[in-house]
């Protein structure tokens, strides 16, 4: 499996999109995103199929950043309409790949083939509202410039459903690997670490029935990552009182109650919204299921925190304190 994040392998689709977008200018919305199952009941896909998504998305960061640069903070209705199309074009490249999970799907959990796009929508539809509530802690919250961050917020959320598609499904290539949970929420990890081995994991388990084993250290990992991704989003709710704080320096009349529970019902919604599509992308692989659910939900929970960070930059995550080689895999494999 490649252990790389998104944010690299987007070069590939960057270096390769260069010339069309030197003819051509801004990235069509989807621009070659196509593909298919190699067989009739999609046990096998196409790398090719992998390989258009990063380079349609790849194209879409291209432009965007090409735009950004050529375009002052200060016309804020043109940095608007760079972050809408931003969103349109990744959104496309997204969905072309629809019916390539809907195929692994068919394979591995029938039940949820037909639940892709409504897991797509119910991400875009929470994260739309996540990035609306954060905005309000903007220190330029009631001026119309807001717009262009409230529409790059959004184009965010849709790049990390890019990426949570090539770290947790199967689009016929190596996968990416997720975020590390290690250095960013270190007492979580303990906690998780703990659980692994209260649960019988690791080099000296044993049993005399290595089946049994296998299921009960399996079921172990699954319940760690669930302690995992619960204590990731708990540990985000320490950023409200500070969230409210900004949001009560624009909006005096508000009371710091009535924010307070604006952001808990904005990160509660979140966390259920990103569920839905952390389920179907959990099982778009052969070897996926509630594990790769589960983290799924850690690495969506630490996107989040990113989220927070773009629209509020003093509460993004620390980077510095990221391992060089930050996509190994949080159960240790």
């Amino acid at each position: 499996m490649t252990s790389l994040r998104l944010a690299a392998a987007l070069l590939v689709g960057l270096s390769l999109a260069a010339c069309d977008e030197q003819e051509q200018g801004r990235a069509e919305p989807g621009a070659g995103v196509g593909g298919k199952a190699d067989d009739a009941q999609g046990a096998e896909l196409d790398p090719e199929i992998q390989r258009e998504h990063l380079e349609a998305v790849g194209a879409c960061e291209g432009a965007a950043r090409r735009d950004r640069e050529h375009t002052s903070v200060l016309r804020y209705v043109e940095r608007t309409e760079i972050e809408q199309d931003r969103i349109q074009c990744i959104s496309a490249a997204n969905d072309g790949v629809r019916s390539a999970l809907a195929a692994t799907l068919q394979i591995t959990a029938p039940e949820l083939a037909d639940d892709v796009g409504d897991a797509f929508d119910a991400w875009r539809s929470e994260h739309t509202k996540f990035c609306d509530t954060l905005l309000d802690a903007h220190e330029h919250a009631t001026e119309k410039s807001i717009s262009a961050v409230e529409a790059g917020c959004v184009a965010e959320a849709e790049l990390r459903l890019a990426e949570a598609v090539e770290v947790f499904a199967d689009l016929g290539g190596g996968r990416a690997a997720p975020p590390h949970a290690e250095a960013r929420h270190d007492v979580c990890y303990e906690l998780y670490t703990l659980a692994l081995e209260e649960g019988g994991v690791g080099p000296d388990a044993s049993s005399e029935i290595p089946e049994a084993a296998a299921d009960a250290q399996l079921q172990a990992r699954i319940d760690a990552e669930e302690l995992l991704a619960d204590c990731v989003e708990e540990e985000l709710l320490e950023a409200i009182p500070e969230l409210s704080a900004r949001v009560l320096q624009s909006y005096p009349g508000r009371t710091q109650g009535q924010v307070e529970r604006t952001f808990g019902d904005a990160f509660e919604k979140g966390s259920a919204g990103v569920s839905q599509v952390c389920i179907v992308l959990g099982y778009a692989s052969a070897e996926g299921g509630p594990l790769a659910a589960q983290q799924c939900r850690v690495a969506a929970a630490m996107w989040q925190h990113e989220l927070i960070g773009y629209v509020v930059p003093e509460l993004a995550p620390d980077e510095s304190a990221q391992p060089e080689d930050e996509g190994a895999p949080s159960d240790g494999e």
